[in-house]
């Protein structure tokens, strides 16, 4: 195994620690909102939980990579990108379809801004792990 630089145990741990706290927000909405939908019949709050619930639930594979990035495994690395690409593509179009149509003033107005905000950090870390020096450390 090569030597791990500084920005990849980084770049791990925060993916550690996001997928960990998504993970958790995943199950608890997911159960939110089959609590919600079950007593009080539905509504925003449910429909609401259940979007944060799917958006959340990339981050369970981003936990499990982030650990595998630590132990610079070529595969992690490749699934790492396409997770964060498809998770830059929910955000995006969340952002752009969900926030209008809530008719919800707040989301209707900044939501859009900071679903792209969402998206640029997620492709600069699809482009980190794709530059060469970073590709070299993951070579056996």
């Amino acid at each position: 195994m090569g030597k791990r630089s500084k920005g990849i145990t980084v770049f791990a741990w925060v993916e550690i620690v996001l997928g960990a706290i998504g993970s958790l927000l995943c199950i608890l909405t997911g159960y939110l909102t089959w609590f919600c939908a079950s007593s009080s019949g539905g509504g925003y709050a449910a429909v609401f939980m259940l979007v944060i619930s799917v958006l959340s639930f990339p981050l369970i594979f981003i936990l499990i990579t982030g650990i595998f990035l630590l132990k610079l495994k070529s595969w992690a690395r490749m699934a790492n990108i396409i997770i964060l690409m498809a998770l830059a593509f929910f955000v995006l179009a969340a952002g752009f379809y969900l926030g209008p149509m809530s008719g919800i003033k707040f989301l209707v107005t900044y939501y859009p801004i900071i679903s792209f905000g969402l998206f640029l950090i997620i492709t600069f870390s699809a482009w980190f792990l794709t530059r060469f020096k970073v590709k070299e450390q993951f070579k056996k």
